[in-house]
């Protein structure tokens, strides 16, 4: 029985996984998935809505502001 089960649960899981790359696949013919670098750098929101967030245009005040996006930066709540 445990046999079946796990035949099942792999089925399962390689028909979810074909299912998705489908699906991926045929929106990346009609749609961009991702953004260009310059526009991540820039900002979603404003490469893609026009709006700044609350913060407005300058961030020169933020720590680590000088950080590439490769970097990981974990702030404390004592540094926002």
């Amino acid at each position: 029985m445990i046999g079946v089960q796990a035949v099942v649960v792999l089925a399962t899981i390689a028909f979810a996984g074909v299912g998705s790359q489908v699906i991926i696949s045929a929106l990346r013919l009609v749609l961009k998935l991702r953004i260009t670098t310059d526009a991540e750098v820039a900002g979603v929101l404003v490469s893609e809505h026009a709006e700044e967030a609350a913060h407005g245009s300058n961030l020169s005040y933020l720590p680590l502001r000088g950080m590439s996006l490769g970097s990981a930066v974990v702030l404390s709540a004592s540094e926002m």
